[in-house]
């Protein structure tokens, strides 16, 4: 990627799925090139290595969004490495990256800022994965807030319209 050294500086989005990492695209990206403001990488399908991916972080250090998805050799020391984003990681999509097991759930957990999360298709059941991280329970109460706000708009609605049935026929 001979323009990474003129644009990185700048660089705040950057999809390389589906380039294979033996073409040495991605791996000279990910061990050479510092993005210092990237906030977006996708390197679904490159079939980038444990310890590539463990490069991630140190090369990226604001970043927001990261796509590991399609990825074999991605696993728990990845993941592990992705600790050092805890503030600032918000989606993370790790699908079928069948290496990622049980034994990242506790990384996870650590990860404050994260919003998204996909492990479809990873070793992690996701009974498990809604236990330790919460996400049954939030959105229980998401779902029963917005549900409490429905039913108060509805009853103040028709609190509304027969208020102004009596005003009218008082008026009449």
């Amino acid at each position: 990627f001979p323009c990474m050294v003129s644009c990185r500086s700048s660089l705040q989005r950057l999809d390389l799925s589906g380039y294979s990492s033996s073409s040495g695209y991605v791996s000279e990206m990910l061990t050479h090139a510092f993005l210092p403001l990237l906030r977006a990488l996708n390197l679904a399908a490159t079939g980038i290595s444990n310890n590539l991916a463990k490069a991630i972080p140190s090369r990226c250090p604001r970043l927001s969004e990261l796509d590991l998805s399609d990825n074999a050799q991605v696993g728990d020391e990845a993941v592990a490495a992705l600790v050092s984003l805890a503030n600032t990681l918000r989606i993370l999509r790790l699908e079928r990256c069948t290496n990622v097991t049980l034994h990242s759930l506790c990384e996870l957990c650590e990860l404050h800022a994260l919003r998204e999360l996909s492990l479809r298709g990873t070793s992690v059941p996701s009974a498990a994965a809604e236990e330790k991280l919460g996400f049954r329970r939030r959105a229980s109460v998401r779902h029963t807030q917005a549900a409490a706000a429905l039913v108060y708009m509805r009853e103040s609605q028709v609190l509304a319209e027969h208020e102004a049935r009596n005003a009218h026929r008082r008026a009449h």
